[in-house]
């Protein structure tokens, strides 16, 4: 694998249904790390590792695809320590604070 070089994944059905030889593929063909975009719940973050990725992406595409369910700031801390430092987490999203 080549150091600081990634090939990221959006999830779409195909690679939602990837199982762990499909991620050793296509790292052996293009010799680097693994991230698949559009982690929300637990659940993905613990399959994703499982599948031997290298960093889980946790985001809800904007909410462009998604107008329901929790913000991936809402859902980081759980995916955090379900990932339990098998992988990096990467977030995207809009991040900010309320004023009281």
């Amino acid at each position: 694998m080549v150091s600081g070089c990634l090939l990221a994944c959006t999830i779409v059905p195909a690679i939602a249904a990837a199982g762990a030889g499909d991620v050793e593929r296509c790292e052996a063909k293009f010799g680097i790390g693994l991230i698949l975009e559009g982690i929300a719940t637990i659940e993905d973050g613990k399959r994703e590792v499982e599948l031997g990725v290298d960093r889980v992406y946790v985001s809800n595409h904007g909410r462009c695809q998604l107008d329901h369910g929790l913000g991936p700031i809402e859902v980081l801390p759980e995916i955090v320590a379900a990932v339990g430092g098998r992988a990096r987490v990467i977030i995207d999203g809009g991040i900010a604070a309320m004023a009281g």
